[in-house]
């Protein structure tokens, strides 16, 4: 579970920086998954996290832990209806957090 925690991180914490680098161009617009796909080959599509293809829902360390990606309050929807860049890479930025203190967790048991 932990590698797949790690891989994930490195999964958000590029979405973070791609965002940011947009909005660091000047780009204010809400963030399109599509353009993303586009330039870098993923998006936050489940289908490109590792959490998502390792785990079904309801199996994934994140839902176990209160965190259910359908949740409007999750770290993952803050993901999915970021206004902006900015609020994109700071969305990216928390779920990164989330599974350090996931990963934190594990090594805890």
């Amino acid at each position: 579970m932990i590698q797949a925690l790690k891989e994930t991180i490195v999964h958000y914490s590029y979405l973070r920086d791609y965002g940011l680098n947009k909005w660091d161009a000047g780009d204010t617009s809400e963030p399109d998954y599509e353009k993303m796909y586009d330039d870098i080959g993923k998006d936050w599509d489940g289908v490109f996290c590792p959490l998502c293809k390792k785990y079904y829902c309801a199996d994934c360390p994140l839902f176990e832990n209160g965190y259910s990606c359908i949740d409007e309050n999750s770290p993952y929807m803050k993901i999915y209806y970021s206004a902006n860049w900015l609020e994109f890479s700071i969305a990216c930025n928390n779920m990164v957090y989330v599974l350090n203190k996931l990963i934190e967790k594990e090594k805890d048991k």
